[in-house]
């Protein structure tokens, strides 16, 4: 599939997905009162795109009243943005979330020691391999167990996190320093431009926690489990779910598959 170099999302954007995203901007421009000249501002601070005040002013005019066929680099350009905001009320549907996932002997989990700010690392993710049979027996090839796997190289995101009043668990922000999932980009710059998203992490499962954050275009679940105390290490998967999400997915996945391998290590 032919994607966008900047934005990580396919050169050609069809009538219907340029209506979604012209929807989106729209609902987030009303609900948070900004002008067309702000959200120009807003997308030159949080992509890679350089735009004046009056020229942004004027692109985002343009691409709300459909006047004329705005340039799909542009179009791109909005989704990464809108893919960072935040929906409004967030931080009640996490409570309501987590209090959902959270069972009665869990209540008591201290999740002290996993509050603070994290970079986030992901790999992509390793299919299991397919199975060989020998006389009769089906066997895993140990080719499967000796292949070397990548590292963690490729910086994600930055993640805090903090105590929640209303229940135990914890408010989770996270700021996607790399939306277009850029193989190529392996650290974190000093200060990142990138707009915090919000979500919840709540205990799930055998020792394990469930992260979920959400901007308007699209949700992150993270699987997680602790594998290291100092500093904190966790290590699970990552799922993606939006516009963004669906064009880059690769194809060898099934639908319940993660699309990464993640790896949060605590930093502050």
């Amino acid at each position: 599939m032919d994607t966008g170099a900047m934005t990580g999302l396919p050169r050609h954007f069809t009538a219907e997905e340029r209506t979604q995203i012209r929807a989106a901007l729209l609902a987030h421009k009303e609900f948070n009162g900004l002008s067309a000249r702000e959200i120009g501002l807003g997308i030159s601070k949080a992509t890679d795109t350089t735009l004046t005040e009056e020229a942004g002013r004027k692109r985002i005019e343009r691409f709300l009243n459909d006047a004329n066929e705005t340039e799909d680099k542009f179009v791109g350009a909005i989704a990464n943005y809108l893919n960072q905001v935040t929906p409004p009320d967030m931080e009640e549907s996490a409570i309501a979330f987590a209090q959902l996932l959270i069972l009665s002997y869990e209540v008591g989990t201290n999740l002290t020691a996993l509050t603070g700010r994290y970079q986030t690392y992901i790999r992509p993710l390793q299919l299991a391999q397919p199975q060989s049979v020998w006389a009769d027996v089906a066997t895993v090839s140990t080719e499967a167990w000796s292949r070397p796997r990548r590292e963690f190289e490729t910086a994600y995101a930055i993640v805090t996190m903090t105590p929640m009043e209303k229940c135990n668990a914890l408010k989770v922000t996270d700021a996607v320093t790399n939306v277009a999932l850029n193989d190529d980009i392996d650290f974190f710059a000093k200060n990142p431009a990138a707009i915090a998203n919000n979500g919840v992490l709540a205990p799930f499962g055998p020792s394990g926690f469930l992260m979920i954050t959400r901007s308007l275009i699209e949700t992150r679940m993270y699987r997680l489990v602790r594998v290291a105390e100092n500093p904190v290490k966790l290590r699970g998967h990552l799922t993606l779910s939006g516009l963004q999400a669906s064009f880059n997915r690769r194809a060898d996945l099934q639908p319940f598959d993660p699309d990464y391998e993640v790896e949060l290590i605590k930093v502050g």
